[in-house]
């Protein structure tokens, strides 16, 4: 009723229902009002949308924004949360973001209805919370009274029987209203009153009780649960004998509810054994129990029909295994056997809701197991598998190893001879190569020079360079795989320090090298000259560091023993700023003092000296860009309030440009006005460090991922990731080398692991860690056993059970021989000869070794003609008693080709680059494309879905 006097669209037409109340709402223009149940994200969103005269195709993200900068704050009203497709998943991706104080622009006003659930009370720790549960007795009881009288006095029989009408009602009220032994109150209280008043009336329809106290003994019969009252009205309709297994079976429904076609299956589940209702007597029960019914159109303008009343759904609805499983059953019974079904034949409502129904019962696995569902048109689990050999592939990336499996082997098509048993890792689309399986990509230092034209970015797996050319995205340089650390900085001449966390520190001017052994850790450094570093080590002390003269003069020694520091060069005079705890900056000037800061009441979260060491910009945690000019006494300047907490900041020369980067992934820039001059959304994760060249207006950040990005900001904004050679997503997976011999596969992943695998399954076992990733592996014999050798960044290792650790080798010329060896051509017999396979850049050939009467080929008789000047991975063994040859290129796809035939018998599309194919055991066919390592088994008749 609110909603209605509210509504601008219903205030009118529902006028006669609310103009009574004598504190009716006044109409508010901006409001929308969502009834949840049943619904998904997607479509709570269009309906807001909708309302608000917005895009119904927004996603909620961009819902949100909407809402949140509209010149008046929404009011928005959702009930039936509880009964929603996905509660929380509306709750954290659209309610809590539309009212939060930290995200961009104005919460909304928002009323919830819900029930007291625990997993909702983040939702309601952000407001005021009237739970209608607790309501006292006497204002139950008289709302009851009222309601009831109200449904009477609708119709003109009782419309003047005011004795019995209050008689009835007060009975029905005091028996609804009052506590049972517990202390607890019936749920719904409002709708078994309404159904019983209904069945009331119903049952004296031929004659209108006049009589008060026969009145007041009907009302106090009233049924204390939905179910009482439930049963007697269907008792009326004895004659009806489809019209509870329909009505239990409206219970199940989702969405929008079911069509008749779906209904008279899933009705028959409760039903007497044997016995099936016609589409007549399902649409007779239909209109019987039309007053419990809603019947709507469904997107394909199908009429679907479901239970008023979540109340109702509540009451039939058996959630036991046995029952939902029955549904299950007549949802799908009418598309063959489990192992044949024709999905074809099945309605939008069944191939949309299946897998809901599915999960209730436990069987989710058997519906996204069976490939003729996930290859349909509409159902939701289809994929851009044209074929059942693609949804193979797509399934063993998905771990769906039985969907794999049937997809490989469905009835009525030709079994696929090599089939998908699983993946590990991530196929990436760069052009791999020996130097991107250690490239790096996650970094904890980034700087970029006084031009704007070169940037480096260094990490504890290597350093990376781009050039930045003008009105150019930056272009990848080069990468120096071993150069470690965790700070870098970059001179004005385009000298790049790297300071490792043994102290090296590194300079690449020139193409020359200085190191320095033993200098300490730092936590803050700046540039001081040509060849010149100043720092602040892990002690407090700060030290000038020339690299070509290796002198190290001591500046002075804080006593400060903190992890929070930064550092400039003001033309010699040095100025660091430092953490002193939670209340306190203190400020060292060189030559000069040392004094201290207060804080402001807001804590800072981050804090970074201008380059000419003349201003201190920082970030609090509630969001505050501050800064200063440092001095004596310092006054804060509070410069603006960002929407999220601020963790990165940084300022040039002057301060004409301060940056802060957020919470949120997005970075604000301010110009010489003060004003912003952009907001980017430059990540999803939050930003940790922050640096900008005034003189182009660039800048570059890091966010909590190590992952670097760039930005414009001088004409809007422009920002992306900075390129690097493996160019994953954070927390992939990569294989960056493999080894198969003898049966066993060992793997080398992109974050130091290496592992044995299990064959049958991709399970890793016996993993290792080591301090930089595998670039390639070999196998080794020592002493009869065979051990590991392993390839990185920084050296070889040797992995071997006679030692308990791993056993680093440095740079040993004697692992050469075993990771870089000259292996000839692949070779196999063929008839009574044998013959090898190789490749000219251009095509694949098979050539003959010593005498092949049989084959009659001459030396370098090609196997096909085919342009193929990528296919440079080549293997070949037997399979099931066939001599064949595999190749791979950079196209994405493994030619299998038979050496007898001399054809080429099938194709393998794996989608991303061949770096490596090997054979395992006459059995199996292993795939490195891209850093995804994939293992075909070879069908032979005997093994379906053996593994």
């Amino acid at each position: 009723m609110l909603v209605c006097a509210a509504h601008r669209s219903l205030r009118e037409p529902t006028r006669p229902i609310w103009g009574q109340i004598v504190q009716a709402p006044v109409r508010i223009n901006d409001l929308a009002a969502v009834h949840a149940r049943e619904r998904v994200l997607g479509a709570v969103t269009a309906s807001i949308a909708r309302q608000l005269d917005l895009p119904e195709n927004l996603t909620a993200a961009e819902l949100i924004d909407a809402l949140r900068t509209r010149p008046t704050r929404p009011v928005l009203v959702v009930d039936a949360l509880d009964e929603t497709d996905d509660p929380q998943r509306l709750i954290n991706e659209l309610l809590l973001p539309l009212i939060s104080e930290k995200t961009r622009g104005n919460p909304v006003r928002l009323l919830v209805g819900a029930r007291l659930y625990e997993d909702y009370q983040p939702l309601f720790d952000c407001g005021w919370m009237i739970n209608l549960d607790k309501v006292e007795q006497d204002v139950l009881e008289d709302d009851l009274l009222h309601y009831v009288q109200g449904l009477l006095r609708t119709t003109s029989e009782y419309r003047k029987q005011g004795g019995a009408v209050g008689a009835f009602a007060q009975a029905v009220a005091s028996v609804l209203a009052t506590p049972d032994v517990g202390g607890g109150r019936l749920s719904g209280p409002f709708l078994v009153a309404g159904l019983y008043t209904r069945y009331f009336m119903t049952v004296n329809a031929d004659r209108v009780v006049t009589d008060a106290a026969a009145a007041a003994q009907e009302g106090a019969k009233v049924p204390v649960d939905l179910r009482g009252v439930l049963d007697l009205d269907l008792r009326l309709e004895s004659d009806a004998l489809w019209l509870r297994p329909v009505l239990t079976a409206l219970a199940y429904a989702r969405g929008s509810g079911m069509p008749v076609s779906v209904l008279t299956r899933v009705a028959a589940a409760f039903a007497p054994a044997g016995t099936r209702p016609t589409t007549g007597q399902i649409r007779s029960a239909l209109n019987v129990a039309r007053f419990y019914v809603r019947q709507s159109l469904a997107p394909d303008r199908s009429n679907v029909y479901r239970l008023f009343h979540q109340g109702l759904v509540d009451t039939l609805a058996e959630n036991s295994a046995e029952r939902l499983g029955a549904v299950l059953d007549a949802l799908v019974s009418s598309l063959g056997p489990p192992d044949q079904r024709d999905w074809n034949a099945a309605e939008p409502y069944v191939l949309e809701y299946v897998r809901e129904h599915a999960s209730a019962a436990g069987r989710v696995k058997e519906i996204e197991a069976d490939p003729g569902f996930v290859l349909h048109p509409g159902s939701p689990l289809r994929t851009e598998a044209k074929d059942a050999a693609e949804l193979a592939l797509i399934a063993v990336r998905n771990g769906n190893r039985a969907l794999a499996r049937r997809a490989a082997n469905l009835p009525g098509s030709p079994h696929l001879m090599w089939q998908p048993r699983w993946s590990l890792g991530t196929l990436a689309s760069d052009a791999w190569s020996a130097e991107v399986n250690s490239a790096p990509s996650r970094f904890e230092s980034i700087a970029i020079s006084g031009n704007g034209e070169s940037v480096v970015a260094l990490g504890s797996d290597g350093l990376v360079c781009w050039e930045w050319a003008p009105d150019q995205p930056p272009r990848l340089h080069r990468t120096e795989g071993y150069v470690m650390g965790h700070k870098v900085l970059l001179s004005r001449l385009g000298t790049v320090f790297a300071l490792g966390d043994s102290g090296t520190v590194l300079d690449f001017g020139d193409a020359a090298v200085w190191e320095q052994d033993d200098l300490d850790p730092v936590r803050a450094a700046a540039i001081s000259g040509p060849s010149e570093i100043v720092y602040v080590d892990h002690a407090g002390e700060i030290v000038r560091h020339d690299l070509v003269t290796l002198r190290r003069d001591m500046i002075g020694s804080t006593g400060l023993n903190s992890d929070r520091w930064s550092i400039a060069d003001a033309e010699g005079a040095i100025v660091a700023v430092a953490f002193a705890d939670s209340v306190w900056l203190k400020v060292f000037t060189y030559p000069g003092r040392e004094y201290a800061v207060r804080v402001p009441q807001d804590p800072i979260s981050t804090f970074a000296i201008s380059p000419d060491g003349r201003h201190v910009v920082a970030g609090t945690e509630g969001g505050w860009l501050i800064f200063a000019q440092l001095q004596r006494y310092i006054e804060w300047e509070y410069f603006d309030q960002l929407h999220s907490e601020i963790t990165a900041v940084a300022a040039t020369s002057g301060a004409s440009r301060l940056a802060a980067g957020c919470e949120d992934g997005t970075v604000v820039v301010f110009g010489p006005d003060g004003r912003r001059q952009v907001t980017a959304q430059v990540s999803h994760r939050p930003i940790r460090k922050l640096t900008l060249c005034a003189l182009v207006k660039r800048g570059l950040a890091l966010d909590d991922d190590g992952k670097a990005h760039w930005f414009e900001f001088e004409a809007g904004v422009v920002t992306s990731r900075l390129p690097t050679l493996m160019d994953v997503s954070a927390g992939d997976l990569v294989v960056t080398a493999f080894l198969a011999e003898s049966g066993e596969v060992t793997v080398g992943l992109n974050d130091g692991t290496v592992a044995a695998v299990v064959l049958e399954t991709g399970e890793l076992l016996h993993e290792t860690r080591l301090a930089a990733v595998a670039r390639e592996l070999a196998s080794v014999d020592l002493g009869g056993r065979d051990g590991t050798l392993v390839a990185t960044g920084a050296g070889y290792s040797l992995l071997h059970d006679h030692f308990d650790r791993v056993i680093d080798l440095g740079l040993a010329e004697w692992a050469k021989e075993y990771l870089s060896p000259t292996d000839p051509p692949p070779r196999i017999g063929v008839g009574s000869g044998v013959v090898e396979v190789w490749h000219d850049g251009y095509e694949v050939r098979v050539r003959k070794l010593g005498s092949s009467p049989d084959l009659g080929l001459a030396e370098g008789v090609d196997l096909e003609w085919r342009y193929r000047q990528d296919s440079e991975v080549l293997c070949s063994a037997y399979f099931g008693q066939r001599p064949l040859a595999f190749s791979g290129g950079s196209d994405g796809s493994v030619d299998v080709w038979d050496l007898e035939s001399l054809e080429m018998v099938d194709t393998l599309r794996v989608g991303g680059p061949v770096r490596d194919v090997r054979t395992v055991s006459g059995r199996y066919l292993l795939v490195l494309a891209g850093g995804e390592l994939v293992a075909f088994e070879h069908y032979d008749g005997s093994r379906k879905g053996s593994s």
